[in-house]
């Protein structure tokens, strides 16, 4: 099953790219960033103001035990985001602290972004605490597949560990945010697939405590679906969404479940 997911996901993405999605939806990916699951999106957080806040919390169930993200995010000037996202951590003196900051360029009518992430982990932890900083560039562009709009992201930059001075991986990530049924549905559920060999959390892979980096030996498959509640009239001006998902879909030992919520307003 592994090894027929990245081709799977590439077919998938190469049938998209027939017609733009009208009204993109921009959540946070669990790091806080505007993305996926694990992968950014060249899109902000709000992009049709001068000024933006989304604010979130995610939790993750790890077997019997809980890890609890709160994320929040700023939109300003329709050309950068700034992200910030508070990862705690079953274990004691694990808990992580996560930034990002992510440029959009006003180059074509496809999103182009290009950002970077830093990873500061287990807060707390005499003389254990270790650093990540990742750089990136990103697209994302509207498409439809099977006649349902789409948003099609890919990917790639690199991560620097502290203390290796020598490491020639290359970070890689896709997705897309596909409305589902839209005819029936509106634009209410969004089923959100994302492949990547980085997790949201740099030091732990997929952000599994305990377990090894999978993510980042042989890539993570993550997908959920996306309720976007403000497609409610009454809710409209704002960004107010509720997320249920699996990260490492297709593995049971590093699999996980789980659920969240965001709620943003502009300015």
């Amino acid at each position: 099953m592994k090894k027929i997911c990245m081709p799977v996901l590439l077919c998938m993405f190469a049938v998209a790219g027939l017609a733009a999605q009208d009204k993109p939806l921009n959540t946070m990916s669990l790091n806080g960033v505007t993305g996926l699951y694990m992968v950014p999106t060249a899109r902000l957080g709000w992009e049709d103001a001068d000024a933006g806040f989304n604010g979130g919390y995610h939790m993750n169930f790890v077997e019997s035990e809980l890890e609890d993200i709160f994320q929040a995010n700023v939109s300003l000037f329709r050309w950068i985001e700034i992200a910030a996202s508070y990862v705690g951590q079953p274990g004691v003196d694990d808990d992580d602290l996560l930034f990002g900051v992510k440029i959009r360029l006003p180059i074509t009518k496809t999103a182009v972004a290009l950002g970077g992430n830093f990873h500061y982990g287990d807060l707390g932890r005499s003389g254990g605490n270790h650093f990540a900083t990742q750089v990136y560039g990103v697209f994302t562009y509207g498409a439809e597949f099977f006649g349902m709009p789409a948003d099609t992201t890919l990917a790639a930059g690199k991560t620097f560990w502290e203390g290796e001075s020598v490491d020639s991986s290359i970070d890689f990530g896709m997705g897309f945010d596909l409305i589902v049924l839209p005819q029936y549905l509106k634009n209410f559920v969004h089923w959100v697939v994302d492949f990547s060999n980085f997790g949201y959390n740099q030091g732990q892979g997929a952000g599994i405590r305990g377990a090894p980096n999978q993510a980042g030996l042989r890539g993570a498959v993550n997908t959920g679906l996306r309720i976007d509640l403000g497609q409610i009239p009454a809710l409209s001006k704002f960004n107010f969404v509720i997320d249920a998902y699996l990260t490492d879909a297709f593995d049971a030992e590093t699999r996980y479940f789980g659920i969240g919520a965001m709620f943003g307003m502009k300015f």
